[in-house]
């Protein structure tokens, strides 16, 4: 549907439910409402996953640390919806091997870990299969991952996760709310409520962003609420449009006395899933409103794999023993995630020097000949996590639970906090059942069962076990050298992303694929990383044209490899709503995040592409531009900062 279609949907009609709030949970609910039968529409701020939903770990597991909190009904809950996940999205959610690797001091000794992943197993049930996880001596362990530090190693275990995309995720979860009938639109922030007599709430004045969209304020990235903590800092809440209405929906007509386009959206349930800007939102709605969340920030950087060249997924500890993971993925390798208090720009997160410096540290103490140090860094993101505050102080922010609740206000505004990208189907459900009791499926739950998974496509066991033979199949031999000083013997690989024989796109010099067979197919081994195999050869069809045309000089300027496939990736994401050339390259497909060049090499050529197909006035262009570059050096501003070296 297109953006005025969209729009105009919005306000012609009464919603049983509206969401603020485009990232996974707002999404996952409008497809689980629309599902059982309910109209349902989402707006969103920013961009789709523009917030913590594209900044995670980008794992779908079923969070082993917090068997130790005693979460066990969370951990059991987030395990099967893993099982679930990898079967619904495979070319999304792919298993993989995690070492965990315990050193003579740690806090968590051999037999508690192996206890531990001996009831993450029991979870996953029958259907992990022959996947289950391996208990290794320290020498075992030093030939899985020989980059390990030998000294004080006990010994290990390996089990298997998922790795995935996380915005690409959100993409597809958009993709089924279409699908589904939900309609959903980016850049339309919730600025004020709509209310009968009663103060009741009844639908949302929504302001139209799009015009805004690529300008450098935007730049750093939010979701849903962000213009709700504008108005709330500036000029309070009730300064931003709150209206009484009675009966039913107006004409719906855009309101732009103002100058700043401004819809009308009637919804008889409105759910604020606006992640971090929960608060704000709740504010537009009460000024007194006390906080229900807790901010943490999570941090990650990116190396280089030829810097540090991992076989698989190794869980790692903080110079304070906090747990973190270390997960390659094509040519790099990132690490993460830190866990802080935060109250900070909630819009532009980023990482600090010290926090950089945090993560360096826990890997040259796990791999310390790799010696990675912090010109190695090629990119970093930084996201919020909101969780539910605890009562009480919080000494430790990782012991804070990852659980979700919903809170109704006296006006009708229902809000949801914390939650976890794993378990975004699962809190869906609970969420529809708890605001739509009568659409609750007629199979229930007992109290400790795993929720049910309607998935088409056979057995959990069975999908499994399919993705898991391509994914982590023995047997398999991996690309990549040995451990330091080794001899570069290939060995069975448990690696995580895609196809271990791909041809390499560009050499680690930068210099162009040497003929035009060996770049198509390295794009598309890359392009399957983040798109269905139909997506990926519309994709490079669209590329091919293109290239078809600029031998028949139909276009003006000779394109790289990349810059064409990535030109077809920006035409590709219009379709997605995509409206900026940071949607392009941080959201719809990560070359910001997995490139030597953060993608800047292409930039202007994508952002041309574009700019094209959204038909973008030059100024508009400008700003998608100016703002693509921003973001990237908000991503390296912690050098400035002094980042402390290799210690």
């Amino acid at each position: 549907m297109r953006r005025r279609k969209a729009l105009e949907a919005l306000a012609e009609r009464r919603w049983d439910l509206l969401v603020i709030g485009g990232g996974i949970t707002g999404l996952g609910v409008a497809v689980e409402a629309a599902r059982r039968g309910l109209s349902a529409a989402v707006i969103e701020a920013c961009d789709f996953a523009a917030g913590t939903s594209s900044r995670s770990t980008k794992l779908i597991h079923g969070g082993f640390r917090y068997l130790k909190e005693r979460e066990f009904r969370l951990v059991r809950e987030s395990v099967a919806e893993r099982m679930a996940l990898m079967r619904q999205y495979p070319h999304l959610v792919r298993p993989a091997w995690f070492l965990f690797p315990v050193y003579r001091g740690d806090p968590d000794p051999l037999w508690l870990l192996r206890l531990g992943l001996w009831l993450y197993d029991r979870f996953a049930g029958p259907a992990l299969g022959p996947y289950r996880h391996r208990r290794l001596s320290a020498e075992e362990a030093l030939r899985e991952e020989p980059w390990l530090a030998p000294a004080e190693l006990l010994g290990a275990a390996m089990y298997v996760d998922a790795v995935t995309d996380d915005a690409r995720l959100v993409m597809a979860v958009l993709r089924e709310a279409a699908a589904a009938g939900v309609v959903a639109v980016n850049y339309s922030a919730a600025v004020g409520f709509l209310r009968e007599a009663s103060g009741r709430i009844v639908g949302v004045v929504a302001r139209d962003r799009a015009a805004e969209a690529g300008a450098p304020a935007s730049g750093g990235s939010g979701e849903a609420g962000a213009e709700a903590s504008d108005a709330g800092k500036k000029a309070g809440p009730a300064a931003a449009g709150r209206r009484e209405r009675g009966g039913g929906p107006s004409n719906g007509a855009a309101d732009r006395s103002d100058g700043a386009p401004r819809i009308e959206i009637w919804a008889r349930t409105v759910l604020n899933a606006a992640g971090p800007w929960a608060d704000a939102v709740r504010r537009l709605d009460d000024p007194a409103a006390a906080p229900l969340l807790f901010l943490t920030k999570g941090v990650h950087v990116v190396v280089p794999r030829r810097r540090l060249p991992l076989r698989q997924a190794v869980v790692l500890r903080g110079p304070d023993r906090r747990l973190m993971f270390a997960v390659p993925r094509d040519d790099f390798v990132y690490a993460g995630t830190t866990d802080t208090p935060y109250a900070g720009d909630l819009v532009r997160p980023r990482a600090e020097a010290e926090e950089v410096t945090y993560i360096l540290r826990a890997l040259r103490q796990t791999f310390p000949e790799a010696g990675v140090g912090p010109d190695d860094v090629v990119a970093t993101w930084a996201g919020i996590r909101p969780l539910v505050a605890p009562s009480g102080s919080v000494a430790d922010p990782s012991a804070v639970s990852r659980d979700y609740q919903l809170f109704a206000a006296p006006s009708g505004l229902v809000t949801v906090g914390g939650g976890k990208l794993t378990a975004f189907r699962a809190m869906a459900r609970h969420i529809v059942d708890a605001l739509f009791p009568t659409t609750r499926r007629k199979k229930a739950l007992s109290g400790g069962e795993a929720p049910d998974f309607a998935v088409e496509g056979g057995a959990p066991g069975a999908a499994f076990a399919r993705r898991a033979a391509l994914a982590i199949g023995e047997g398999r031999a991996a690309s990549g050298g040995g451990g330091p000083g080794g001899a570069g013997e290939r060995v069975p690989a448990a690696g995580a992303f895609g196809p271990e024989d791909r041809i390499e796109a560009f050499a680690p010099d930068g210099r162009e694929p040497a003929d035009e067979t060996e770049g198509w197919a390295a794009w598309r081994a890359r392009l399957l990383f983040c798109f269905s195999p139909e997506e990926a050869e519309a994709i490079l069809e669209d590329a091919a044209r293109e290239a078809a045309a600029e031998a028949g000089g139909a276009v003006g300027a000779a394109f790289s490899f990349r810059a064409r496939v990535l030109r077809a990736v920006a035409r590709a994401a219009v379709r997605e709503q995509a409206r900026t050339l940071e949607d392009v390259l941080f959201r719809r497909y990560p070359e910001a995040l997995f490139s030597p060049d953060n993608g800047l090499g292409v930039a202007e050529a994508v952002n041309d592409a574009l700019a094209e197909a959204l038909g973008l006035t030059p100024e508009a262009a400008r700003r998608s531009m100016d703002g693509f570059r921003a973001a990237v050096r908000a991503m390296h501003a912690w050098r400035k900062e002094g980042g402390e070296g290799p210690g």
